[in-house]
């Protein structure tokens, strides 16, 4: 990572080098006797630096990451168009090329060497006037009345609006790209935490623990001819259909998830006696919405994980909401989670807040806390 920075900084630095290389190369070739610290102490070439440096950054790290990258466009492209403005009216290429000009003719004056009659040298020709051309001549002609400065202000900069459309661009690309790359890595870091889900929770489904308890009171359910048998033995089917075919892709079924949910819960009951009660409620249709695979799953599976105990009454509470838009999820248990061996970690709920933030940026609320002996799990999606 560090050598990645270095790497950033020194092609950054190389680049401006290059950049600003280019109009000391152009003027040098215009002027036969200057050289390139002459052209560098030029206030003008300075404030050229100065106008593309301040605008490369500006872009790059406030007006991309505030604006643009937020969706604030008409902002964004309005302080893009003030800028524009802006180099029209300050023109940096063009006044560094006539402050150039000017450097010229100076040091052109000082190189001549007149004779003056005042110390003993010969009398200048042309009848005492400096040379220069003759009245009338072509040369007088065509001169623009008025002084340099102000001609050159009616010039267009293209070449300065070149470099603003080349340098504003480039940033543009720059910090997209740079995006799109971050982008990429959260994709193929989701995708990886959604497969160590899955992986995860059907390892934690099929812990011979697991299974020998579920089949065991399958077993004794029909042993005793408990009209149940047969209903327990197609809910561990589906649970474990759900895991090694539907959750493969990005977005499942809200009515496979709760179904997963239900037969999850149903298998629990064949355990757990009556000093565990579990209170689960769904209000609302689940008709054609997607969610996240095994994001529910996490937190159900959490609250018989560590919600348990022999020795006391631990009620479950499990509500889930559901608006057309909305889903409203709730888990309520007691946390005995430090009396637990930690033998397996299952989902685990940092991962799935990772997954949430890349499925449901800004889309959802998470509240987990715990009160007194209670753990509290509030999630809200928003489709």
């Amino acid at each position: 990572m560090i050598n990645l920075k270095i790497a950033r900084i020194i092609t950054q630095l190389a680049g401006w080098m290059l950049f600003f290389s280019l109009p000391i190369v152009f003027m040098l070739n215009q002027q036969d006797n200057e050289d390139t610290m002459q052209v560098i102490s030029m206030g003008a070439y300075w404030q050229f630096c100065g106008i593309y440096l301040l605008l490369f950054y500006l872009t790059r790290l406030v007006l991309i990451p505030r604006l643009y990258l937020k969706g604030r466009y008409f902002l964004f492209f309005g302080i893009i168009s003030l800028l524009f403005i802006g180099v029209c009216i300050v023109k940096p290429f063009d006044h560094l090329m006539s402050a150039h000009q000017r450097q010229g003719i100076n040091f052109g004056r000082s190189d001549r060497q007149e004779p003056r009659p005042d110390r003993g040298g010969p009398a200048p020709e042309y009848g005492g006037r400096p040379p220069g051309p003759e009245l009338g001549s072509r040369d007088t002609q065509f001169q623009r009345p008025g002084p340099p400065n102000q001609r050159e202000s009616h010039r267009f900069d293209i070449v300065g609006v070149f470099l603003f459309v080349m340098v504003i661009s480039l940033t543009m690309a720059i910090e997209i790209n740079k995006q799109l790359y971050i982008t990429q890595r959260k994709a193929i870091k989701a995708e990886a935490d959604r497969a160590e889900a899955q992986l995860s929770f059907l390892k934690a489904q099929i812990n011979p623990h697991f299974l020998y308890n579920t089949l065991n009171n399958i077993y004794t359910l029909a042993v005793t001819s408990n009209p149940n048998t047969a209903p327990s033995i197609m809910k561990l089917s589906n649970i474990m259909r759900y895991l090694t075919d539907d959750i493969t892709e990005e977005k499942v079924s809200l009515r496979d998830e709760l179904d997963c949910v239900d037969n999850f819960i149903g298998l629990q009951e064949l355990r757990l006696g009556a000093k565990t009660p579990i209170e689960y409620h769904v209000e609302g249709l689940a008709l054609n919405q997607k969610i996240a695979p095994l994001v529910l799953m996490t937190f159900v599976e959490n609250a018989f994980k560590y919600g348990v105990s022999k020795q006391r009454i631990c009620p479950i509470i499990i509500r889930v909401n559901i608006a057309d838009t909305q889903i409203h999820f709730y888990t309520e248990n007691h946390d005995f989670s430090a009396n637990v061996k930690l033998t397996r970690t299952g989902i685990g709920i940092n991962n799935t807040k990772q997954r949430l933030q890349f499925a449901y940026p800004g889309k959802h609320t998470l509240l987990i806390e715990k009160k007194e002996d209670r753990f509290i799990v509030d999630l809200k999606l928003y489709l």
